[in-house]
């Protein structure tokens, strides 16, 4: 648990000290990324989840006085989000199992719904910052994992995570903001499956 970071240094990481951030970066990364990858069984989503968890220790550094602190925040953070990633992925293979049921007419309202909610999405993407929308993209209607990604665009692969998460953030607050809860649902879903 200790990797020898003092009081000193956390409360430099806690005045926003990049440098000490980096260090404890390269420290809990791989550790994390491990434990989630025992957990979900699932390398990509591991990488996700750990540096999603780093960023929010990033974001949230000012309410952490103490290496026990960080290293209890980022455990129970990063189990959490991958209880969730389970309970979406459980969540995500119940629907496609009800879906598969449909009758046709409801298959026919399905498509004119998923239609309009991909109009709906595409107008949200177009109003992302440039390399977000284009990670996205990307990955969500090419299909493309995160390595396939950064070697097409030219970018490292924590870049691409970095953007496919904002991406995601944006997508999900102004779809919220329309009303449009169902589209924000699925886009949370189907970036979760796995590459």
């Amino acid at each position: 648990m200790n990797a020898g970071f003092t009081d000193y240094q956390i409360q430099q990481f806690k005045n926003g000290d990049q440098i000490i951030f980096e260090k404890l970066f390269d420290h809990y990364y791989p550790k994390i990324e491990f434990f989630c990858w025992r957990i979900t069984n699932n390398q990509q989503e591991a990488q996700d989840i750990s540096l999603s968890v780093l960023y929010k220790l990033w974001a949230g550094r000012k309410k952490f006085d103490s290496q026990n602190y960080v290293y209890h925040f980022l455990y129970t953070t990063a189990r959490n989000a991958c209880i969730d990633y389970l309970r979406k992925q459980k969540l995500q293979r119940d629907w496609l199992k009800e879906m598969i049921k449909l009758p046709t007419e409801q298959q026919e309202k399905s498509q004119e719904l998923g239609a309009e909610l991909m109009e709906i999405l595409r107008e949200e993407l177009d109003q992302l910052p440039d390399r977000p929308r284009e990670v996205f993209k990307l990955s969500f209607f090419d299909g493309l994992n995160i390595q396939e990604i950064a070697g097409q665009l030219g970018i490292s692969e924590n870049s691409v995570s970095v953007n496919k998460h904002k991406a995601i953030q944006l997508l999900k607050t102004a779809l919220f903001n329309r009303n449009e809860f169902l589209l924000a649902l699925i886009v949370s879903l189907a970036c979760n499956l796995p590459n």
